[in-house]
């Protein structure tokens, strides 16, 4: 086992006594293994503790000092994640009462006897920078892959009446299943709704689409308003306009759709501006294009190139002439 992947989600579980059989000899193993692991626990128990006193009373501790703790604990974990780039992740919170915050997924964990009311006001946010991505547990399981410069929200109350999460840009889920509570991305003027699947959804403000792919199961597309559009099935696309959401299925690779989550980078058939947009966000650059060729197109995948190696490669595809100045690019077609 990879110590540098916190079980937060188990340890919660477990602190709750709310564990399998399983999953509490996971967890003794994972204290056990190493020093770092077993702070961690004590830090993490030691919080619990101090909210949770007393099955008589409410405790209302320093919440600054807890919360200060916490952080510093989360960020430290967040530094050595698969993702070697400095996450930024923003916990805005309008609850009064006392929230323990546990894991990279940053799941609030509030106390049973506080006001019922807070529930819906408090929300998570959780945000990646240019160049960057981020993997994530929710609450109920689901798994999250967070690409460059996107954004995830929920509330406090996600899990317990509904499962309900707002995307600004892009990213991949593989959703737990629930028949009983409905799964629900909002990502701009459409909803996509699941039981249990995987799919990729590219909702970039700055894109005139929305696109969901869909690996395996099947999910619902439908408008704002709850007028049903279509339904996707395995290796399926949808490309919908949010200007009019008229949209287009396709038949399509699925893997090639999540195979950023993996570290590369797939093009197929992708004019200029689409190969652009995302090599800036992959990079972390802003490109220029001057005298843009509109009619190419291009297939080519980026995995560990560097972007020198990057526009190298390009050049052979379609003749360039490049300058790179920090995070301005400029690429001129020749």
């Amino acid at each position: 086992m990879n110590n540098k992947q916190i079980p937060y989600d188990i340890l919660a579980r477990h602190i709750r006594q709310e564990c399998t059989d399983d999953e509490q000899r996971y967890i003794e193993n994972w204290i056990s293994s190493s020093d770092d692991n077993k702070k961690l626990f004590e830090q993490l128990l030691h919080e619990w503790e101090y909210i949770y006193d007393s099955p008589e009373k409410i405790v209302y501790p320093d919440k600054n000092n807890i919360w200060d703790n916490i952080q510093t604990q989360l960020f430290a974990s967040v530094a050595e994640a698969s993702y070697s780039k400095k996450l930024l992740i923003k916990v805005c919170s309008v609850a009064a009462m006392i929230a323990l915050i546990i894991g990279a997924a940053t799941t609030l964990i509030i106390k049973s006897a506080a006001d019922s009311s807070f529930l819906a006001e408090s929300i998570t946010t959780i945000e990646t920078m240019q160049g960057q991505k981020m993997q994530m547990t929710l609450p109920d399981g689901t798994q999250v892959w967070l690409n460059s410069e996107s954004k995830l929200t929920y509330s406090a109350a996600f899990n317990k009446s509904s499962r309900e999460v707002n995307l600004e840009g892009e990213a991949f889920f593989d959703v737990k299943k629930n028949e009983k509570k409905k799964f629900i991305v909002k990502a701009s003027n459409i909803n996509v709704e699941v039981k249990g699947t995987a799919f990729d959804v590219s909702a970039y403000s700055a894109d005139e689409n929305i696109i969901v792919s869909l690996l395996r199961g099947k999910v619902g597309i439908v408008s704002k308003d709850g007028k049903h559009l279509t339904d996707l099935e395995s290796n399926e696309m949808v490309v919908v306009s949010k200007k009019d959401l008229q949209y287009s299925l396709y038949k399509s690779d699925a893997e090639t759709h999540r195979a950023w989550i993996e570290n590369e980078l797939i093009f197929y058939n992708s004019d200029i501006h689409q190969v652009a947009k995302k090599l800036e966000r992959w990079y972390g650059i802003n490109i220029t294009l001057i005298n843009p060729d509109e009619k190419q197109k291009y297939t080519f995948s980026v995995k560990t190139e560097s972007l020198r190696e990057l526009l190298e490669l390009f050049n052979k595809i379609t003749p360039i002439e490049y300058s790179i100045k920090g995070k301005e690019v400029t690429i001129t077609h020749r």
